[in-house]
């Protein structure tokens, strides 16, 4: 379950850590990204595959930052990898640009569907935008 309104869950570092995470974390996760993607009529199911293609995470990254990203390419059935990449770098560097360093994952890991980078991915910005807005005084 996600819990918008304190601790829970997302306060926490998932038990097994970041290279075992279980189906109900990649869940919880799911539901987080969903909780904001939302916004936008869309909708994340299964996250090595739905952010493969860079649109979801592009999507994310702007509402969770509140900043326009350049130009992406928008998803169609004939999506080749060179737009999936080019979409998933816009997104590491506006992730970049907000403070957030990720050491070793680049936009072909995500592409490839490498489940522990993007876990690890979605934990980050878990940290930078939602925990660190719990913590901030009202």
């Amino acid at each position: 379950c996600v819990n918008h309104g304190g601790r829970g869950r997302l306060g926490q570092v998932p038990k097994k850590g970041i290279s075992r995470i279980s189906h109900g974390d990649r869940q919880t996760f799911t539901n987080w990204i969903n909780s904001y993607l939302k916004k936008r009529d869309l909708k994340a199911e299964n996250l090595k595959e739905d952010l493969a293609d860079g649109v979801l995470l592009c999507n994310l990254i702007e509402i969770l930052s509140g900043k326009n990203l350049p130009k992406w390419k928008s998803a169609d059935a004939k999506m080749h990898r060179l737009h999936q990449v080019g979409n998933l770098n816009i997104a590491l560097q506006a992730i970049n640009a907000e403070g957030i360093k990720l050491v070793g994952t680049g936009a072909e890991d995500i592409v490839d569907g490498n489940q522990k980078l993007i876990m690890g991915l979605i934990w980050t910005l878990i940290q930078k935008f939602q925990i660190s807005m719990d913590e901030t005084p009202t």
